[in-house]
């Protein structure tokens, strides 16, 4: 189900506590019964006493969906490998500019789509087939869990692709800064631009208190990989 743009605005606005989404003042009356068509449709009730619209679970990832894709999938999966198109991979490579000896990490090191262009990197994968498959390309893989992973000592820099969904996109970059000496590297969900909820808000924090950006990638970025969601990048040098 496509959604209208000024619903997917009115959502980005909205505040969202667990199962609860509040929205952002008085709309104007059309306005408000295309948003609540499309929160009805999605699994939302009104709740007068609660002066929201309450859903049966945590309802934050569902509309960081529907704002990145611009569209409501039924049943949409919650976790996915997306690997990282090659020319993108490339650039945010680049972007990091390693030097010569340095300590590289790649912490959702999937099937290497990024790794592959980093010299001699560490990989952290938690999917076991595809920590068979960097293996089998000779690649080093240190862990399983990026959140649980302690290195023995502090990286460089750390260029990543981290999964999205329940906010781990933002929780896997903050990782990556308390971990990177130099420089940290990441493709994110376009939600750690405007949501404000769970980590969201820290990690554009700490973005701002190391002097580094956050831009939104190019719409499809991801297309060859089987998702229209918006993605964005975000660099920090430290």
């Amino acid at each position: 189900m496509k959604i209208d743009k000024s619903v997917v605005e009115v959502l980005k606005t909205s505040e969202i506590d667990g199962s609860l989404l509040r929205l952002p003042g008085q709309l104007e009356r059309k306005l408000y019964e295309r948003v609540s068509k499309v929160l009805k449709a999605i699994g939302g009730k009104w709740s007068s006493a609660k002066k929201a619209f309450v859903f049966k679970e945590d309802v934050g990832d569902l509309v960081t969906s529907i704002a990145d894709s611009g569209e409501y999938v039924p049943d949409r999966q919650t976790f996915q490998f997306f690997p990282t198109p090659e020319a993108l991979a490339r650039e945010i490579v680049e972007i990091a500019g390693i030097r010569d000896g340095e300590r590289t990490l790649e912490p959702s090191a999937g099937q290497g789509n990024i790794a592959r262009f980093m010299p001699s990197p560490d990989c952290v994968e938690l999917d076991p087939k595809n920590r068979a498959i960097l293996e089998e390309q000779g690649f080093r893989v240190v862990g399983d869990d990026f959140m649980t992973f302690e290195p023995s000592e502090p990286y460089d820099v750390v260029v990543m692709n981290p999964p999205f969904c329940k906010g781990q996109d933002a929780r896997h970059i903050l990782k990556a800064i308390s971990i990177a000496k130099r420089k940290v590297v990441a493709i994110a969900s376009a939600s750690v631009l405007w949501r404000n909820d769970g980590p969201y808000k820290e990690l554009r924090n700490v973005v701002e208190q190391y002097g580094g950006y956050m831009r939104e990638l190019p719409d499809k970025s991801f297309k060859e990989s089987g998702t229209m969601v918006n993605t964005a990048l975000v660099v920090i040098d430290k």
